[in-house]
Order: C-alpha cells, then sequence, then structure tokens
C-alpha cells in the first residue's frame, strides 16, 4: 500500500492518448526555474520550462511550456487557447507565452522524429493557479490540454491528445 500526504491535484502529470492507448505519467511538484534568456513573441523575458514526456518502446512524445520569466507579467496571463508547435523543426523564435512545444518520434521500425501536421492542430490552458511564494519567486500549477497530428518521414500518421498539469516558476 502506498500512502501519500500529497493531495492529487498537486501532482505534475502528462496524458496522451496514440493509437487507441492512453498512458499517464506524474512527477512532483517542482519549483526549477526553466531554461531562460529567451526572448518571447512580444519582446518580454521567457522561459522554456519542461511540461512533461512519455516514452514506451513505441514511441517517445515530449512537451514543453513557454511563459513569461518575471512574475508581474505573468499574473496577467489567462486561460484561453494558444499555439501548440514542432519542438524538432522551429526554433525559439516567435513562441509567445504559454505555447506549447511538442515532439513525437516513433521508433517502430526505426527511430523516426514525426513533423506536427498544421491541420487538427489546438493548445488550450484550462487553468492557472497560484501553488506557493516566495520573496524569489512564485509557483503556479498551468492545466491544459492539446490535439496534434504528427507525420512521419515514411508517412504514418499519428493522432495525439493529451492533457497536463506542470508547475512552472517565475521571478520576482
Amino acid at each position: 500500500m502506498l500512502i501519500s500526504c500529497r493531495k492529487e491535484s498537486d501532482a505534475n502529470f502528462l496524458e496522451v492518448s496514440i493509437a487507441g492507448k492512453t498512458y499517464r505519467g506524474e512527477s512532483l511538484i517542482d519549483d526549477i526555474i526553466g531554461e531562460g534568456g529567451k526572448v518571447l513573441c512580444d519582446q518580454k523575458a521567457g522561459v522554456e520550462s519542461f511540461a512533461g514526456e512519455m516514452e514506451t518502446t513505441e514511441f517517445r512524445f515530449d512537451t514543453y511550456l513557454y511563459h513569461y520569466l518575471v512574475d508581474t507579467v505573468f499574473q496577467k496571463s489567462v486561460p484561453g487557447t494558444y499555439e501548440a508547435a514542432n519542438l524538432n523543426l522551429e526554433g525559439f523564435e516567435g513562441f509567445c507565452n504559454l505555447d506549447l512545444k511538442v515532439s513525437f518520434k516513433d521508433k517502430l521500425p526505426i527511430d523516426d522524429f514525426g513533423v506536427l501536421q498544421t491541420v487538427n492542430r489546438s493548445h488550450s490552458v484550462s487553468g492557472i493557479k497560484k501553488y506557493s511564494d516566495t520573496e524569489d519567486n512564485t509557483v503556479y500549477l498551468v492545466t491544459g490540454k492539446f490535439t496534434c497530428t504528427f507525420m512521419t518521414s515514411v508517412n504514418k500518421i499519428f493522432s495525439v491528445t493529451g492533457k497536463y498539469q506542470t508547475s512552472i516558476r517565475t521571478a520576482k
């Protein structure tokens, strides 16, 4: 029997459905700041934060969430529709606050990265909740869902749907 002192709603998680199967992974909330030094599409300081990964013998799927670095700027963020973009082909340029960067690799029969298709892709943030606050930074829990379609170099199509909750840290 596993006993936990944390609430279920306090876990980071990534849940994805691919080819009729659903996979879910969880991790503890952390306050690690993502890769900073970025400038978002509106020229404000930004961070790329790891939002979760799912890996099996058949595939690998990664997600990263972009957000404002400075807390007073991030506080103005609201739930809504944001971009889902391909991790493998697009650089940091052009990403905006709360955009989701995704990557898919088909491992069968060979490692083959999928290219995110421009149709059937969406990303929405459904919740932003302050989780903890210190003198130097604030941790938020961001929840959302996404749908995307990838095509591999051998024209295999993969539709991926999912939802997530991830912790992000902003600086004061």
